[in-house]
C-alpha cells in the first residue's frame, strides 16, 4: 500500500544532525526514487544502505515552486551544501620539472588518480595528495576521457592548471548519492578559474532558495535516528518532526 510516510526524528540522531527538517518529504534514498514506494520497500533500502545513507528531501514550499514551473524535482537541481565532505579546486604553478605529479587510470574504475607526488613539488605545496581521485581539469570533465586524452589536457595548460580533485572518502559519498562531485563547484559556469572560497560563494548564493536538499546520515549507536510510519490516501514521504 502506498502513501504518505512519517519520519519522527530521534533527539541527537543522525537525521537531525545531517539538516533534516519538519515537514520534509523524501524523494531519494541513494540516488534511487522512492516517491511511489510502498512502506516495506522503503524500509528495505534504508537496511540494505548499511552504515550510511543519502537522502534527497523537498519541503512544502519547494514542491509548491517546482509544481509551479511544471518542473521535476530531482538531484541535478539539489542544494550539496549540507554534504559533509567537498570536492577541492587545486591551481597548480608549473616548476621546473613540471608539476610533480603522476596520473594513472585504474582499470578496473576508469578513474584517473594521482600518485607519487614529489614532496617539494607544486602539486605538494598546492594541497594536491597521493590517490586524489581527479574530476575535471580547467573546468572541464575527465570521467570519460582515456588516459592519454586527460594527460593532453594537463599539459595543454604551459604554465599553470586548475584540477578539480576528490579524495576516496568524498568520492565514495557522492557515488551513493549518484551524484558527480563536478555539479557541486561548476553548476554555476563563469569564464574563469577561480579560488576554492570563491566557488563555494558561487554556488551557495542561489537566485532561488527553493532547492531540494541532498543530506548524508551515518549510523548511530540507535540507528539513523528515524522511523517510517504512513498515513493513507495522501502521496508523497514526509517528515514530520524533528526532535531537538
Amino acid at each position: 500500500q502506498k502513501g504518505l510516510f512519517i519520519v519522527d526524528l530521534a533527539s541527537q540522531g543522525a537525521a537531525a544532525k545531517a539538516g533534516v527538517q519538519n515537514k520534509d518529504r523524501l524523494i531519494e534514498i541513494n540516488g534511487k526514487n522512492v516517491e511511489n514506494d510502498t512502506h516495506e520497500e522503503v524500509v528495505e533500502k534504508v537496511k540494505k544502505s548499511g552504515n550510511h545513507v543519502i537522502l534527497l528531501l523537498s519541503n512544502e514550499e519547494t514542491d509548491r515552486y517546482y509544481t509551479s514551473l511544471k518542473m521535476v524535482l530531482s538531484k541535478e537541481n539539489a542544494n550539496l551544501k549540507l554534504l559533509p565532505l567537498k570536492p577541492r579546486l587545486i591551481e597548480l604553478q608549473k616548476g621546473k620539472n613540471g608539476y610533480g605529479f603522476y596520473l594513472r587510470m585504474e582499470q578496473n574504475t576508469g578513474d584517473h588518480v594521482i600518485k607519487d607526488i614529489d614532496s617539494k613539488s607544486p602539486a605538494a605545496k598546492a594541497g594536491l595528495k597521493d590517490d586524489d581521485i581527479l574530476v575535471a581539469v580547467n573546468g572541464e570533465r575527465v570521467d570519460a576521457l582515456d588516459h592519454e586524452s586527460v594527460v593532453g589536457k594537463i599539459k595543454q595548460s604551459e604554465e599553470k592548471t586548475t584540477l578539480l580533485v576528490v579524495d576516496k572518502e568524498t568520492d565514495a559519498m557522492y557515488k551513493l548519492a549518484q551524484i558527480s562531485p563536478y555539479s557541486y563547484y561548476y553548476k554555476v559556469q563563469d569564464p574563469a578559474p577561480a579560488k576554492t572560497e570563491e566557488r563555494v560563494e558561487l554556488h551557495t548564493e542561489q537566485k532561488v532558495n527553493h532547492k531540494p536538499r541532498v543530506c548524508k546520515m551515518v549510523k548511530g549507536p540507535s540507528g539513523f535516528g528515524f522511523n517510517l510510519n504512513m498515513i493513507k490516501n495522501k502521496p508523497g514521504l514526509f517528515i514530520n518532526e524533528v526532535l531537538m
